[in-house]
């Protein structure tokens, strides 16, 4: 049993290290959008990919040493998870569990609040360019809906930016 938790512990510090290696890439991400860099992007979307079927790979591994330890403490396989596990510890192995457990939890907290930011970024620039494809096409409607007296403007007094009969 202690050779199976000390793989798990083991397997559960590379997660945490590759979920930072995300935060790493989410920080990147934040500085490529706003220089609007399309192609640091492209390529930092590349490198989480990459780290995303590392955590994969890691995941199916962390798994499969929960289902032996499930075994091994003669419980379900399929209702074993890292809280039972902990629960049934003692000592410096269930300080280390509970550590790593906390610092994953911190950092998957810490993803999702980036990536959300990087998420809003990403919708105001597009949001940005289709209104500035709107506006140079005549599709965005009046270049301003009040006269300077405050009134609506009529139809009639609305210009576009490019007319549509150049």
């Amino acid at each position: 049993m202690i050779r199976v938790l000390n793989a798990l512990k083991s397997v559960l510090e590379l997660e945490a290290a590759e979920y930072k290696k995300m935060l790493v890439l989410a920080a990147e991400k934040r500085d490529v959008l706003f220089k609007n860099d399309v192609k640091g992007l492209e390529l930092i979307v590349a490198k989480e990919l990459s780290v995303l079927k590392e955590i994969k790979h890691l995941e199916a591994q962390r798994e499969e040493l929960i289902g032996k330890a499930a075994v091994l403490s003669h419980r379900a396989k399929d209702t074993m998870r890292l809280t039972d596990i902990i629960e049934i510890l003692n000592g410096d192995l269930k300080e280390e569990f509970i550590r790593i457990r906390g610092e994953l939890s911190g950092l998957v907290a810490e993803l999702k609040k980036s990536c959300k930011a990087n998420k809003g970024l990403i919708e105001t620039q597009l949001q940005y360019a289709s209104f500035c494809v709107n506006l140079l096409s005549g599709q965005a409607g009046p270049l301003s809906l009040y006269s300077h007296e405050g009134e609506i403007n009529n139809k009639e007094e609305i210009t576009y930016l490019i007319d549509r009969s150049v």
